[in-house]
């Protein structure tokens, strides 16, 4: 009874935790350590206990080279801030390995569905609450410019979001309507996920991250080409989908006005004025990639990263020093704290993880891989709490549930 007790305490744990865009931004941490804790209970209570080391010490490598720099960071006050932030690279691989023996307990894919079907209604609330507030503070008078809902978005009480974190959000919602529209029969519930997702990409539109937008199209192309089989319907979805992306943003003012922005940044070199973020980014990687000529082999630590990006600032682009930016690339930022083999173990890490899926085709799972891949790029979501306990949660889990005992020395 103890036992089964402990197992539904697990599920009202993951419940909680897919609820993550709407928990205050203060506690979001929260539900991870509620989760560890009966993790580690469930684990003890067993007669015969089974840890996976090997899916552990592979899914928290990162984590893990990112604690090793600690021995040659300066900056040790802020690398342990880091490390703390990031804490969900270790607690995550930690749960699902002190879970490996219950596994055959618990249906999770049945709580893959559930809960990725509680995380897509949470997403709609969250875009309702943001959207009223925009409302409220003036909306209709901003429409046409990007930056007020980019900007109101930050400051909404408990919840509010950097609007690439929000539209980060957003897009998984979008990935979660594909995924849940397949499994509900039910025309009612489908034409009530339809109308929410319609909400979503309403504010997907007013918060204009070019970045998260293009990697939730090509994440949604992806998806579709992997669940349809007819090469006819694959071509006409796929250019569906693209004219969609082209007509929003040809005919939505604030998209369009970002894409503007975006092409003439990048024909600008010299920038007198305080740049965009187009340009901006330009100045961030312009800097990193100097950084890495000089010190590619072990980098220069987690807690010393940001310090030497506003050194560079600060003697080559001082307009955007006051920004305090990281790299805005997870894969630049990997390289630039722990070096080449800090890079290469991301790398695997993610080989490992992508080559479980793709053992068990779960398209959606894979689907929503490709989108953080991508997301690395134009994002440092791994050392942002709102980014990282998502990315951790989601991986790990996936990895969990697709990775069968059987295969497991094969993997």
């Amino acid at each position: 009874m103890k036992g089964i007790s402990l197992i539904k305490l697990l599920k009202i744990g993951f419940n909680f935790l897919v609820l993550f865009p709407l928990i205050p931004n203060r506690i979001k941490g929260l539900p991870v350590v509620f989760i560890l804790v009966i993790s580690f209970f469930i684990f003890i209570s067993e007669k015969k206990r089974e840890f996976n080391w090997k899916f552990w010490l592979i899914n928290s490598s990162v984590y893990l080279f990112y604690a090793f720099t600690i021995l040659y960071t300066y900056n040790l006050n802020y690398a342990l801030k880091k490390l703390e932030t990031s804490l969900s690279l270790i607690a995550f691989p930690l749960i699902f390995s002190l879970l490996w023996k219950i596994r055959d307990k618990i249906n999770f894919k049945k709580l893959l569905i559930n809960n990725i079907n509680f995380f897509f209604h949470s997403i709609f609330l969250y875009a309702v609450i943001i959207i009223s507030r925009l409302i409220y503070v003036g909306l209709f008078s901003n429409i046409n410019d990007p930056g007020f809902s980019r900007h109101f978005t930050q400051y909404v009480p408990l919840i509010g979001q950097h609007p690439i974190y929000a539209s980060m959000y957003l897009g998984l919602g979008f990935l979660s309507f594909l995924y849940l529209i397949q499994f509900k029969k039910n025309l009612k519930y489908k034409f009530l996920l339809i109308m929410e997702v319609l909400f979503i990409f309403l504010l997907l539109v007013l918060l204009a991250s070019k970045g998260v937008l293009i990697s939730t199209f090509v994440a949604i192309i992806i998806y579709c080409l992997l669940i349809i089989s007819n090469r006819i319907n694959r071509i006409i979805i796929v250019i569906s989908i693209l004219g969609f992306l082209i007509f929003s943003i040809k005919y939505t003012p604030s998209l369009s006005n970002r894409f503007n922005s975006f092409k003439s940044s990048l024909l600008i070199s010299n920038y007198k004025e305080k740049p965009n973020s187009t340009q901006t980014r330009k100045i961030i990687y312009n800097c990193s990639l100097m950084m890495l000529k000089n010190n590619w082999i072990f980098g220069y630590g987690i807690g010393d990263v940001n310090d030497q990006l506003k050194s560079c600032y600060e003697a080559k682009y001082k307009n955007i020093l006051e920004g305090n930016f990281n790299a805005h690339n997870q894969y630049l930022s990997i390289f630039l704290s722990c070096g080449l083999l800090g890079l290469v173990t991301l790398f695997y890490f993610l080989y490992y993880n992508f080559k479980i899926l793709l053992y068990e085709k779960n398209y959606f799972c894979i689907s929503v891989f490709l989108f953080f891949i991508i997301i690395f790029f134009i994002e440092n979501i791994l050392e942002r709490q709102s980014g990282v306990i998502l990315f951790s949660f989601f991986i790990n889990f996936f990895s969990f549930i697709n990775l069968k005992k059987s295969v497991t020395q094969n993997i």
